[in-house]
């Protein structure tokens, strides 16, 4: 409840205080880790989280698992911190840390991208997504990869093939317009109805 409301130092206190011994102990110390984060105590957020990858796993198999996400959530907490002071090789080594058979691999492959995009090595991070798109599409079948692939490819000056990833998104899209633009046709309320919901929220 203190961290929903924003009150972190709060909080900070009562997440040191679950005891080590308590079945939620590694959540607890995640949260933890997340508060001093929200408050900009990265080296410090960065302690907690590398204590949590070397924490031992409970011997209940369900209790485990849960354990393991942790880990593998407070790995890429470690590399993102890395990413966010500059650290970039640490930070590229971390991500590849995260274990292939966890969910979080995905999201560290294609987070390491964005380090190397940072470096401005452009060329690296296109083929690293280009990969990904290769190896992984049911992840990242989603616009925001092929976009990406597109600007990367504009930055490399190779329009012609930026052209055609920026063509594949406008064209998945294109059919949900034209479909959603019959409904509104029949329904002419509906795009007012929908504008007001936005707006009020």
């Amino acid at each position: 409840y203190l961290f929903q409301v924003g009150k972190l130092p709060a909080a900070q206190r009562r997440f040191e205080q679950v005891p080590r011994t308590a079945s939620n102990y590694m959540r607890a110390r995640y949260f933890l880790g997340t508060v001093l984060v929200r408050q900009g105590k990265l080296k410090k957020a960065r302690t907690v989280f590398l204590q949590l990858v070397k924490e031992p796993v409970s011997e209940d198999e369900q209790r485990a698992q849960l354990e393991r996400k942790i880990q593998n959530l407070s790995l890429l907490a470690v590399a993102r911190i890395a990413y966010e002071m500059n650290e970039f090789d640490k930070a590229v080594d971390v991500y590849n840390r995260v274990p292939r058979a966890s969910p979080a691999f995905d999201k560290a492959m294609y987070e390491s991208v964005w380090v190397a995009i940072k470096r401005k090595a452009y060329e690296a991070a296109l083929k690293k997504l280009e990969l990904l798109l290769v190896s992984k599409p049911d992840v990242l079948d989603g616009p925001d990869a092929h976009i990406l692939q597109g600007k990367l490819k504009m930055m490399l000056s190779e329009y012609k093939t930026a052209e055609t990833a920026f063509e594949g998104v406008a064209n998945s899209f294109g059919v949900i317009e034209s479909d959603m633009m019959k409904v509104v046709r029949e329904h002419p309320r509906l795009e007012a109805h929908f504008g007001r919901i936005i707006g009020d929220r």
